[in-house]
């Protein structure tokens, strides 16, 4: 019995989760959709490398891939990058 109480309440947290993620990855892209023109006017190499990493901190900002830097930690080359 406490199996089953336990395992439902992994399931709807798992489910709450996943609703959390899909409202900050609503919000990143009403965010981008507000940049669209900047991406739609880059010409260079150096445009582009701007908007990335623009929206690279966007992300980071908005803690969308947190979970995955947690489970993935970014290399030290990775991270001397940026």
């Amino acid at each position: 019995m406490y199996n089953a109480m336990r395992k439902q309440q992994e399931r709807e947290d798992k489910e709450e989760e996943a609703a959390r993620r899909v409202e900050r990855m609503e919000r990143v892209l009403a965010k981008i959709v507000e940049k669209n023109l900047e991406l739609a006017g880059f010409r260079t190499n150096n445009d582009a490398r701007g908007i990335h990493a623009s929206f690279a901190g966007l992300l980071k900002n908005e803690r969308v891939i947190d979970g995955f830097t947690r489970a993935h930690p970014p290399s030290r080359r990775q991270s001397s990058i940026g």
